[in-house]
């Protein structure tokens, strides 16, 4: 019930605080962005349109060029950079943007980026090197609304082509408060990790909780609601498939850093094989962090994984990452990064929640 209170909240906000932003120049984004307008009723001002590449990664001069004032443009003009709490962007809108790495650098997401643009029209330009505090991290009870939150969270609807993300939201809407959270825990010595993990079994339902302190992964788990495990980091993990069975509005998450790049086709021999592979693709330094005193808190974890069922995905896509995760290569786990590693509240993930620092 914890969980349940806890996000009681976020369930009332409404498709008024929804930002949709479309890329003009794909065909899949304006696809994507009228689907979901027309399935979650989401007002025609609030769908915003920008022309920028279709590339991964983006200059930030072209960021801050072409994508920043077009949605500037249109939060102003509608009157909406106080009503929207939610940005939802669409495949074939960038997701990187390329520049120094390390925790001094300045390469970032768009959609970190974007998560700060409330406080950049508000409070004025934030810096663009280092880190930045999240302040959202760890008020577990608390409304999300602005100005008490000077973000925006930032979530993307994509998958590797059309019908994929169609299915993802049609099944949104049938998501119900129901079946199990998989927490699997693979001991291998990493102690802050399985802490956070323990902490938030703690808090969810214990009968719908499954939690696997076994050297040996779980596989072919049924009605499965919420999954947290360490992926390609688990070195008992001999299969690439867990075979779960996903319900509707299903979250995931895996403890591996390389989790998150574009959902692009790409042909590669580690498709081929069982296990998963590492890849080695550039990951995005996000814009956000928690401080270094700031506690994990299992009771935001467990209420964000509670709130991905009870909420159905309204909103925030939280439909059936975990179902493309079977069919794909862990690349969906960029809609369930608001599931487990909350705990850390390190960062904002593309889906607007916040990701443990990898």
């Amino acid at each position: 019930m914890l969980g349940l209170l806890a996000v009681s909240g976020l369930l009332a906000q409404t498709p008024q605080n929804v930002l949709v932003v479309v890329n003009d120049n794909s065909s899949l984004s304006r696809s994507i962005g009228e689907y979901y307008a027309l399935r979650r009723s989401i007002p025609s001002r609030n769908v915003c349109h920008v022309r920028v590449s279709t590339e991964e990664f983006v200059p930030r001069l072209q960021y801050d060029q072409q994508i920043v004032p077009a949605i500037v443009r249109c939060l102003k003009t509608n009157n909406l950079v106080e009503t929207i709490l939610y940005i939802v962007l669409t495949s074939g809108v960038p997701m990187g943007i390329p520049g120094t790495e390390g925790m001094g650098g300045d390469e970032s997401s768009v959609d970190s980026e974007l998560t700060l643009l409330y406080s950049d029209l508000t409070r004025g330009a934030h810096i663009i090197p280092g880190s930045l505090p999240n302040p959202f991290f760890g008020h577990v009870n608390d409304k999300f609304a602005h100005p008490a939150f000077p973000i925006y969270l930032v979530t993307r609807l994509a998958a590797y082509d059309f019908n994929e993300v169609k299915g993802m939201i049609d099944r949104s809407l049938e998501a119900k408060n129901t079946g199990k959270f998989v927490i699997d825990l693979s001991i291998i010595g990493n102690l802050e990790g399985e802490t956070w993990l323990r902490n938030a079994a703690k808090q969810l339902p214990a009968d719908r909780l499954v939690l696997d302190e076994r050297l040996e992964p779980l596989y072919g788990q049924k009605e499965v609601i919420g999954y947290a495990a360490w992926g390609s980091n688990d070195k008992n993990r001999h299969e690439r498939f867990v075979k779960f069975q996903w319900l509707p509005g299903a979250i995931m998450t895996e403890f591996v850093s390389t989790n998150a790049p574009a959902l692009v086709r790409r042909k590669s021999p580690n498709l081929d094989r069982r296990l998963h592979p590492r890849r080695r693709h550039r990951r995005f330094r996000t814009r956000l962090r928690a401080l270094p005193d700031h506690d994990p808190s299992p009771r935001y974890t467990a209420a964000r994984l509670l709130q991905g069922t009870q909420s159905g995905g309204e909103l925030l896509s939280l439909d059936s990452a975990a179902e493309l995760a079977e069919r794909g290569d862990r690349r969906s786990a960029v809609f369930a990064r608001q599931t487990v590693n909350l705990s850390a509240g390190a960062r904002p993930s593309s889906t607007g929640f916040f990701a443990a620092s990898s």
